[in-house]
């Protein structure tokens, strides 16, 4: 019955409740692809929800998924937070708009100006080829981070893309200064080829956690780098078995690091070019269109 139905998700954990959702999801065709577009990849949702758990958010804090898809990450964010969420096809946007609180831009998150700044950032980028659309997002993301902040990102592994990421993260300028010092690597996860299955693709990907720390001193006292390899999980339910419990070490934040950020202002363009706000149907919340 349906009460029993209710009963039983009511009684699920949060983490089975994720595995649930991702189940409950078909698995992409050629049809269902092309609709979406060729260069997304539905997070599986208890992925997305670990990452969200890895933002080590505060009641307060301005959260940000700039490539949000259909709301597989940011169904997660917390409520006590001041979420946005990005997504350029509206038909995406629109399913999001129905499990999150945040506020949505429908347009491309190379458009947010760069003012609006974040102490955490959730995302899955489009990969692009050898991951250089990934690493352009996430160099792009970066920029957008507050002091003490952080950025968990599911990025694409091979060749091309560590080359892309290694450049990005350790790249120095031509007095030999590092181009991101205050950039921190405090935990990888690689994942297996099986964890976009039911999106269509067997891309080898991994999770990159990055704090923003201006502070030398702070940067000097930090631990190094958790490593966890899930490569080796077989299948589906053998990754959420293995990341369901694993935690990483906690943000070095700053007090009210972003109260001091000049605010966006929608009426002069300063969250996109040109916005302007309508109502999604179904759910009756404020939606912003580029």
């Amino acid at each position: 019955s349906r009460e029993k139905d209710r009963a039983l998700t009511k009684a699920l954990s949060p983490f089975d409740r994720a595995k649930s959702y991702y189940f409950g999801q078909l698995k992409k065709t050629s049809a269902t692809k092309a609709r979406e577009g060729k260069d997304y990849f539905a997070t599986p949702e208890p992925v997305g929800m670990k990452m969200v758990e890895w933002l080590n958010l505060e009641g307060g804090e301005k959260a940000l998924e700039p490539s949000a898809g259909h709301g597989a990450i940011s169904r997660w964010l917390p409520d006590n937070t001041e979420n946005t969420i990005v997504e350029p096809s509206f038909e995406l946007i629109s399913r999001a708009a129905l499990n999150t609180n945040a506020k949505q831009i429908n347009g491309n998150f190379e458009d947010l100006n760069i003012v609006n700044k974040y102490h955490g950032i959730v995302m899955t980028p489009p990969f692009g080829v050898g991951g250089k659309t990934a690493i352009e997002h996430l160099d792009k993301a970066f920029r957008h981070l507050s002091d003490g902040g952080r950025i968990v990102a599911l990025i694409p592994e091979g060749p091309a893309a560590d080359k892309r990421f290694d450049e990005w993260m350790y790249g120095r300028d031509d007095k030999d200064k590092p181009l991101r010092e205050d950039a921190v690597i405090r935990a990888v996860i690689r994942l297996p080829a099986s964890t976009f299955d039911r999106a269509g693709t067997n891309v080898r990907t991994r999770i990159v956690v990055i704090d923003r720390v201006r502070d030398e001193t702070q940067r000097k006292d930090m631990p190094s780098e958790a490593s966890v390899d899930l490569s080796g999980a077989g299948d589906i339910n053998s990754l959420f078995s293995r990341i369901e419990n694993i935690d990483i070490p906690a943000r070095i934040k700053k007090e009210a690091a972003a109260s001091s950020e000049p605010a966006a202002d929608a009426g002069t363009g300063s969250a996109l070019l040109a916005p302007k706000e309508t109502t999604h149907a179904i759910k009756k919340i404020p939606l912003f269109v580029a």
